[in-house]
C-alpha cells in the first residue's frame, strides 16, 4: 500500500508491505517503487531540506517534510512516478493520494 499526502504544511509518502510480483530480490515492482523513494529521499537530503524525516526499511518506508516550492515539485514527481507504476501493475500496488490532484479537491468540497 502506498499513501501520498499533501497538506498545507507538510508532504508525506508512506509505503507499507511488498508487491509480491516476484520472489524477493527479483521483484521489479518493488524495485521501481524503492528507486523512486530512494531518489526522493536522496534529493531532499542533498537540498538540505529542514524538518526532513526518512525511514527507508524494506516493507516500511516513510518520507515526510515541511512544504516548500522545491519539496512540492519533488514530491509531485515522485507521486506521478509511483502512479505510473501502480497503473502498469494494478494487481500489485494499491495507492491512495490526498491533496495532490484537482479532482480530489472537488470531491472533498
Amino acid at each position: 500500500m502506498i499513501f501520498a499526502g499533501r497538506r498545507p504544511d507538510r508532504c508525506a509518502l508512506h509505503v507499507a508491505g511488498h508487491a509480491a510480483y516476484a520472489p524477493k530480490g527479483k521483484d521489479i515492482v518493488c524495485a521501481g517503487v524503492s528507486a523512486i523513494l530512494n531518489c526522493l529521499a536522496g534529493t531532499l537530503t542533498v537540498f538540505e531540506t529542514r524538518g526532513l524525516h526518512t525511514k527507508l526499511n524494506p516493507g516500511d518506508a516513510r518520507i515526510t517534510c515541511p512544504r516548500s516550492g522545491i519539496v512540492d515539485t519533488l514530491f509531485y514527481a515522485a507521486v506521478i512516478g509511483l502512479i505510473q507504476i501502480a497503473n502498469t501493475y494494478p494487481d500489485y500496488i494499491q495507492m491512495r493520494t490526498e491533496g495532490y490532484f484537482r479532482a480530489e479537491e472537488e470531491e472533498s468540497d
